[in-house]
């Protein structure tokens, strides 16, 4: 689902900046905030610029890049830890709530109250498996990461 709405954002135009900061265009910080105003993230000493940015953890912000680079089709067999997937998905509706000047989409009432199972139980084709870094290491983002 998380893929799904990064992916709309992107074929709408409202996809959130994430490989630098929107206000100085700095690539590196050391702390991240994601802002809905600025559409994307916010270096640590860009912060300032937006009261109402929330704090967003390094594997959040680079399951974010991830899943806004790949295709749906590539991160379907994706495992995501519950916690990183909750931090993503508040994060997204806030986004999403945000640029579309909404309070609640209907939609997002009807996935909180029916239970989907994860992609994995979904039968599909055989594929090869997904390698996240290049050092060989898979399935990265199931971890838990203290912000």
């Amino acid at each position: 689902v998380r893929a799904f709405e990064i992916h709309y954002t992107r074929v709408c135009g409202y996809a959130p900046q994430t490989m630098a900061c929107v206000a100085c265009g700095t690539p590196s910080s050391e702390r991240w905030s994601f802002s809905a105003a600025q559409g994307g993230v916010l270096c640590s000493a860009c912060r300032h610029q937006d009261n109402h940015a929330r704090s967003i953890s390094t594997t959040c912000l680079n399951l974010l890049r991830y899943l806004g680079a790949k295709s749906l089709h590539e991160v379907m067999r994706l495992k995501i830890h519950p916690k990183l997937n909750e931090e993503l998905q508040q994060l997204m509706r806030w986004y999403l709530l945000y640029q579309t000047e909404r309070h609640q989409f209907r939609s997002q009432k009807l996935m909180q109250q029916r239970s989907f199972p994860p992609l994995a139980q979904v039968k599909m084709k055989e594929t090869t498996p997904i390698t996240l870094t290049e050092t060989g290491k898979s399935d990265t983002f199931n971890k838990n990461e203290s912000s």
